[in-house]
C-alpha cells in the first residue's frame, strides 16, 4: 500500500507556498489544493458558493470559515485526493 501524505502549508502570501506545493504535489503526484484557488474558480464558474463568497468579498469582508472548510471538504473527497494532499492556506485564514 502506498504512504498517505497530507501536508498544511501556512504563511503570508507570496511566500512561496503555492510554488513549494506545485513542486512538491508533482513530485508525490498528489494534488495541491488552495483555498484561494478553490474560491476564485467558484467564483469565475458561478456556482452557488461563488455567488455566496461574492457577497461576502464585495463587501470587504472575509468569506466565513464554514463556508471555505465546507468548500474545502469537498474537494479533498474528490478521487485525485484519496492517496494524500498538500493544502495551501494563507496566513490569515484559520484551519477550523
Amino acid at each position: 500500500m502506498a504512504a498517505l501524505h497530507r501536508y498544511v502549508f501556512l504563511g503570508a502570501p507570496g511566500v512561496g507556498k503555492g510554488t513549494f506545493a506545485g513542486r512538491l504535489s508533482k513530485a508525490l503526484r498528489i494534488p495541491a489544493v488552495s483555498t484561494g484557488d478553490i474560491i476564485r474558480q467558484a467564483i469565475k464558474d458561478d456556482t452557488a458558493e461563488g455567488r455566496q463568497i461574492k457577497v461576502f468579498t464585495n463587501a470587504g469582508r472575509l468569506v466565513p470559515d464554514e463556508v471555505v472548510n465546507a468548500m474545502v471538504k469537498k474537494r479533498l473527497a474528490q478521487a485525485d485526493a484519496q492517496a494524500g494532499y498538500i493544502l495551501v492556506r494563507a496566513r490569515e485564514q484559520r484551519l477550523s
